[in-house]
C-alpha cells in the first residue's frame, strides 16, 4: 500500500471553473457568443437544434436537444464535439466562434503571473498602468487584451442585454398604468418628430408596445377598459406612423390595424378616424391610391361623431390621394372641405384630443400644402401650394423637425418644377441640412424627387451643387 504523501493536498479546480478577474469564464463567454449569434438570426432554440442535428449528419454521436443547448448557452457545459456543427450553421469558422473564450482560456490566470515591476512602483495608480509610452510586459498585455475581448465583444454585450429581466405586469390594471401608456406614446411621438421613425426610436417603440398590449390580458374594471384600449390604440398609432416613416410597411400595417381594433373596441370614433387617416396616408404613399382613398372615406363614415379638427385631418388624407391620382378639381374640393372644418374648430369649446394635439395652424397649412404641391405638378395652383407650405415652415417648432423639413423640401420641389431653379436650390439646401439629422426614409425619397426635377437645369452651378448634396444625403439615409 502506497504511504500517504506528506504535506497539504489541494484539490485544483478545472481551468474553466476559475473566473478571470475582468469577465466571464471561457465557457461562459463561448455560451454567450452562441446565444448572441442565434438571437441575431432570429432562430428559436427549437429551430437552432434542428439545424445543428441536420448539420452534424451523424458526424457527432447522438443528437442535441433544447436542454443541451440551454446548458451550452448558460456556460454550464462546453460543446466541444459540436463546435464544428455550430460554426457551420452560423456560417463562421470555429476560430471566430471561440473568439474571446479561447483567448481568455489561453491567458495567464490570476496568481500565476508575477507582478511586474511597475505595478509595485507606485506609478499607474488604480490600474497599475505604466506611464504613457512605456512598454507593457508581454504577459501583462495578453491578459489585459484577452480580458477586454471577453467583456466587450458585441456578442457578449448583446447576450447580457437579452438576459435582463422585464418589468412584471400588474395583476390588475390601474389608472396609473393607463397613464404610463399615454406617457410612453407622448415620449415616442416627440422622438419620432425630432429624429424620424428609424433607429433607436423604432426599437424602443416595439418594446413599449409589447408591454402595453400585454396589459390587455390583465384584469381590468369595465369602467377602465375603454381608457386602456384607447391608450394602447394611441400608442399603436404613434408606432405605426413611425414604422411607416422608416419604410417598415408591413409592420406599420399590422400596428395601425391593431390601433383601429383598439379604437373600435373602446368605442372611440375619434381615435378610429385618426388610425384610418394614417392607414390612408401610408397606402397613398405606397401607390395603393384606391385603398388609401377607401381608408380615408371609412374614417369619414360617421363624420357627425368627429370633431372639426379630426374631419380636417381626414379630408387632407382624401386630398393627398386625389392629388396623386391627378384629380385636380376633386383635390381642390377636399382641401376646401378641410379648410371649412378647420375654420369651425373652437379649442375653447372643443379641446383637441390627445391624439390630435399635433394639429395646429402650421400642421393644417402644411398638410393641405402637400396635397396642393402634388397637383401643382399637373398645372394646379403652385403659388397657393408654396404659400401654405411656407406658413407651415414658419410655424413648425424644433419639436417637429421632420414636418418642417418635409414642407421645406416640397417648396423646393414646386419651385424647381415651375421654373425657379435658383430659389429652389437655396430652399432645397436648407431642407437637406435638416433632413441630414433625421432617420426618415420619406424625407430622403422627397429629395430623390427633387433631384429628378432638377435634371433639366443641369449646368446651373447652384442646381449642380444641390444635386451633389442630395446624392450624398440620400446615400446616408
Amino acid at each position: 500500500m502506497r504511504p500517504p504523501r506528506s504535506g497539504l493536498v489541494i484539490a485544483m479546480p478545472s481551468e474553466d471553473s476559475v473566473p478571470p478577474a475582468n469577465g466571464p469564464t471561457p465557457r461562459q463567454a463561448l455560451g454567450a457568443r452562441i446565444r448572441a449569434e442565434r438571437a441575431a438570426r432570429g432562430w428559436t432554440t427549437t429551430e437552432f437544434v434542428t439545424l445543428l442535428n441536420s448539420a452534424a449528419n451523424g458526424t457527432v454521436p447522438g443528437s442535441v436537444d433544447r436542454s443541451a443547448l440551454y446548458r451550452w448557452e448558460t456556460g454550464r457545459v462546453r460543446p466541444t464535439r459540436w463546435l464544428p456543427s455550430i460554426a457551420k450553421v452560423l456560417g463562421i469558422s470555429v476560430e471566430e466562434l471561440l473568439g474571446a473564450g479561447e483567448l481568455l482560456a489561453n491567458s495567464p490566470r490570476p496568481g500565476t503571473v508575477s507582478a511586474p515591476a511597475f505595478a509595485t512602483a507606485g506609478i499607474g495608480r488604480m490600474m497599475g498602468v505604466p506611464p504613457f509610452g512605456s512598454e507593457l510586459p508581454v504577459d501583462r498585455r495578453t491578459f489585459i487584451g484577452a480580458g477586454g475581448v471577453a467583456a466587450l465583444t458585441p456578442g457578449t454585450m448583446l447576450a447580457l442585454v437579452e438576459s435582463l429581466g422585464r418589468s412584471p405586469l400588474p395583476e390588475e390594471v390601474r389608472s396609473e398604468d393607463v397613464d404610463h401608456v399615454h406617457a410612453a406614446a407622448a415620449a415616442l411621438k416627440g422622438l419620432d418628430g425630432r429624429y424620424g421613425g428609424g433607429g433607436i426610436v423604432r426599437d424602443a417603440a416595439i418594446a413599449q408596445l409589447g408591454w402595453a398590449v400585454r396589459l390587455l390580458d390583465r384584469r381590468c374594471t369595465s369602467s377602465l377598459r375603454p381608457q386602456l384600449l384607447t391608450a394602447v390604440g394611441l400608442l399603436a398609432v404613434v408606432i405605426g406612423a413611425a414604422a411607416f416613416d422608416s419604410y417598415a410597411h408591413d409592420d406599420a400595417r399590422k400596428v395601425l390595424s391593431l390601433a383601429t381594433t383598439c379604437a373600435e373596441e373602446a368605442g372611440n370614433w375619434g381615435l378610429r378616424a385618426h388610425a384610418l387617416s394614417w392607414r390612408s396616408r401610408q397606402e397613398t404613399w405606397c401607390g395603393n391610391l384606391q385603398l388609401g382613398l377607401t381608408y380615408a372615406e371609412l374614417g369619414l363614415a360617421r363624420a357627425d361623431r368627429l370633431l372639426p379638427v379630426e374631419r380636417a385631418w381626414l379630408y387632407n388624407a382624401c386630398a393627398r390621394g386625389l392629388a396623386k391620382m391627378g384629380r385636380l378639381q376633386d383635390t381642390l374640393a377636399a382641401v376646401g372641405a378641410s379648410d371649412d372644418a378647420w375654420a369651425h374648430h373652437d379649442p375653447g369649446r372643443e379641446p383637441i384630443p390627445v391624439w390630435m394635439n399635433f394639429y395646429d395652424h402650421a400642421q393644417h397649412h402644411g398638410d393641405t400644402g402637400h396635397a396642393l404641391c402634388d397637383i401643382a405638378l399637373y398645372g394646379g395652383p403652385a403659388k397657393e401650394a408654396v404659400t401654405r407650405l411656407q406658413t407651415a415652415v414658419d410655424g413648425h417648432t424644433s419639436n417637429v423637425v421632420r414636418s418642417r423639413a418635409l414642407s421645406r423640401g416640397r417648396i423646393a420641389t414646386v419651385l424647381m418644377a415651375t421654373g425657379d431653379p435658383e430659389e429652389a436650390s437655396v430652399v432645397g439646401t436648407t431642407a437637406l441640412a435638416e433632413i441630414g439629422r433625421l432617420r426618415s426614409r420619406r424625407a430622403a425619397d422627397d429629395m430623390r424627387v427633387l433631384h429628378q426635377l432638377a435634371d433639366p437645369h443641369q449646368g446651373n452651378a447652384a442646381v449642380d451643387h444641390l444635386r451633389e448634396r442630395i446624392v450624398v444625403a440620400v446615400t446616408q439615409a
